[in-house]
């Protein structure tokens, strides 16, 4: 193990250029982020630097991290999932379901916009009727359209629906 007076470290809120100048210097990979009271809050990779200047324009949140998205239905244990999931700090949730419109749906959007409070985003609605009802009971954010499922064949089923060329 390396000693505590050998590491390489910077402090939280450094300079993205200094933080880089460091690791070329000491020829690392990774640096250790320390708090005001010198404790360990987090680590740089030189991949997180890379990917920084790569791709400047991903979805951040107010701590400078990558936004995270998370599929829920209308199964059981959706309560104990989403809160779970809104404690690991989840950014926006998808009810993801091939009827938008349906009792469960609605009932699975009101119980998040109630009780978790995270943007919630709304997919499969099928016409403008159905999609200003959801987006009264507040959906934050809808999808108006049905596309071609992997598993669910929607267009043949209900005879409606957009089919999408996928090439492979």
């Amino acid at each position: 193990m390396t000693p505590k007076e050998k590491l390489i470290t910077v402090k939280e809120g450094e300079d993205q250029e200094v933080v880089k100048s460091l690791m070329y210097k000491h020829r690392i990979e990774k640096i250790l982020v320390l708090d005001s009271k010198n404790r360990l809050v987090g680590l740089i990779t030189m991949k997180d630097i890379e990917k920084s200047i790569d791709y400047p324009l991903a979805s951040r949140d107010a701590e400078g991290r990558l936004m995270v998205g998370a599929a829920v239905g209308v199964g059981k244990n959706l309560e104990e999932r989403a809160e779970n999931l809104a404690q690991a700090g989840v950014d926006v949730f998808i009810i993801d379901s091939a009827h938008g419109d349906s009792e469960g749906v609605i009932k699975v959007l009101k119980f998040l916009k109630r009780n978790i409070q995270i943007l919630t985003l709304l997919l499969e609605m099928l016409q403008q009727k159905m999609a200003l009802s959801s987006y009264r009971i507040w959906a934050d954010a809808i999808k108006v359209g049905v596309g071609p499922g992997l598993f669910v064949q929607q267009e043949s089923l209900l005879e409606l629906g957009c089919l999408n060329y996928q090439q492979s």
